[in-house]
């Protein structure tokens, strides 16, 4: 299902009022505007469709928008609950069969991969709109930054479920985006922030490779669960877009629920003390760390290499999007930027 059809398209903006279509032969527009681009014209590249941008009017940048997501197939999919639950199998299976007891109890429920569908629900015509402004908006700008096109190649999949399921929290389960209801009231802004964060956790899992390159110029190894004292093992909160265990400095980074937890916020971010030859009782708080604090620059939720990417990235394109010059130096931003520029096509 291509994200732009001629229906989707006339309903994505008011201003916007064209007859499009696509072909074999490219990408039909019917114009109502003046000067060169009048008329019916059919464009097969890119650049050919340049002459919309001249006066950088937001129909030019809706329509490179366009042609760069029809050109390189970049495609749009609003899955039901029985697709979900397929993904979930094959990717994630193992989160939901070792899930332990506290995090059962702190969710409300206890599930497999396979019941997922009992908590996804239909899509809304406003729900889908929403998406497909926000794609808009991101592949106008984000298709023109260099740094930004190794996120954008792949398709996009969603799926909708109910503010119990997760408590709430956006996720990912393998390559499908998990949105509960609540987050369709944000703003515009906080909403493309979230997509890029989330879209940057379907990566980790798609090209692990190119994010532990990223992780080891950060210092991160990865380790063993096995190494971790049983007894924080109990009360760490199982994350589906954290499934591995890393250390930094001889401290294992984990999140740990504090007495009474009624919900999934209701945590603590810790470091234990890594043994190599034994189990270590010794903890800390990561913000009590001024080593790790000033590492991640000062910024929230960064308590484990996957969420630690995904908070850095998404604020730094969201920063470029809205024209914000003045970007993070934290050691592990400019090492960030670094690795950015080697990408190149392995994303």
């Amino acid at each position: 299902m291509a994200i732009f059809t001629p229906e989707t398209i006339l309903s994505v903006d008011s201003e916007i009022d064209l007859p499009i279509t696509f072909g074999s032969n490219g990408f039909v527009l019917g114009a109502t505007a003046g000067g060169a681009c009048a008329g019916v014209a059919v464009f097969t590249t890119f650049k050919e469709a340049g002459c919309f941008a001249v006066e950088g009017t937001i129909l030019g940048k809706f329509i490179l928008a366009i042609v760069y997501m029809e050109k390189n197939n970049i495609q749009v999919h609003f899955l039901n609950g029985e697709q979900v639950s397929h993904v979930a199998c094959k990717y994630q299976k193992t989160y939901f069969d070792e899930m332990n007891r506290l995090n059962k109890e702190i969710r409300g429920y206890a599930i497999s991969c396979n019941e997922i569908n009992r908590f996804c629900l239909e899509w809304t015509p406003i729900q889908k709109r929403k998406i497909t402004n926000t794609m808009r908006h991101l592949y106008q700008f984000g298709s023109t930054m260099v740094e930004m096109t190794p996120f954008l190649r792949d398709g996009w999949s969603f799926g909708l479920c109910t503010d119990h399921y997760e408590r709430g929290l956006p996720h990912t389960l393998g390559y499908v985006i998990m949105l509960p209801t609540r987050v369709f009231t944000y703003t515009d802004e906080a909403f493309l922030n979230l997509l890029l964060h989330e879209r940057i956790h379907v990566l980790q899992k798609m090209h692990s490779d190119a994010f532990k390159k990223l992780y080891s110029e950060w210092e991160f190894k990865k380790i063993d669960s096995s190494i971790v004292n049983p007894v924080y093992l109990e009360y760490a909160r199982c994350n589906p877009d954290t499934p591995e265990w890393w250390v930094i400095r001889d401290w294992i980074p984990v999140v740990l629920f504090r007495e009474g937890a009624r919900e999934l916020t209701d945590v603590t971010y810790e470091f234990v003390r890594y043994q190599e030859n034994g189990i270590s009782v010794e903890r800390t708080e990561q913000r009590n760390e001024d080593w790790y604090v000033n590492l991640i620059g000062y910024k929230s939720h960064c308590y484990h290499p996957d969420e630690t990417s995904a908070v850095l990235l998404s604020d730094y394109f969201s920063a470029k999007l809205n024209g914000q010059r003045q970007l993070g130096q934290s050691p592990f931003e400019i090492k960030m930027y670094k690795w950015l520029t080697t990408l190149g096509r392995t994303l």
